[in-house]
């Protein structure tokens, strides 16, 4: 958890829109993990629920336990490397360049390192309208502007359209 006090002028607003159920997460300085979401090589944005389970996934898991629990039980050790540190600029740019807590550093072992594997998105678990789109129009061999001039030319409207798809 980020404590901050008095004023802190970089802060900024997030937004993380689920690209499986459209679920939206937005706050000040949100990471993904706060969120409960995760995102993929690729980019694809998810909600924690909906991630594939793998080994691979569990690697990186066992990886940020591991890199928690060190932090965790070497604080004090860490905490005494800096006291041999006497240029207090050099301390103040060095906590400015690693301005980051335990979610950030979580979030970069997860969310921002998750494999397609476990992507449900990459793994077309899930298949976006977009996606089946694209996927029709490559397999019926016709343009998006074609397309639009048949539905425009049978349908007046959209509710005859959806009138008449049902």
């Amino acid at each position: 958890m980020k404590i901050r006090n008095g004023f802190v002028s970089n802060s900024s607003s997030s937004s993380f829109v689920c690209n499986i159920c459209g679920e939206t997460e937005s706050g000040w300085d949100l990471s993904l993990s706060e969120a409960d979401m995760m995102m993929c090589e690729h980019g694809h944005v998810f909600c924690k629920r909906h991630h594939l389970d793998s080994k691979i996934t569990n690697k990186i898991l066992q990886k940020w336990e591991f890199v928690k629990g060190f932090i965790q039980e070497n604080s004090d050790d860490i905490l005494k490397a800096l006291e041999g540190v006497t240029s207090e600029e050099v301390i103040l740019q060095t906590l400015e360049d690693y301005d980051y807590d335990l979610d950030d550093l979580y979030d970069e072992i997860t969310e921002h390192q998750l494999p397609e594997s476990c992507c449900p998105v990459c793994q077309l678990k899930y298949i976006s309208d977009d996606t089946l789109l694209h996927f029709t129009l490559h397999k019926y061999n016709i343009s998006r502007e074609t397309l639009e001039t048949e539905m425009r030319t049978k349908f007046p409207n959209l509710q005859d359209f959806f009138a008449a798809i049902k």
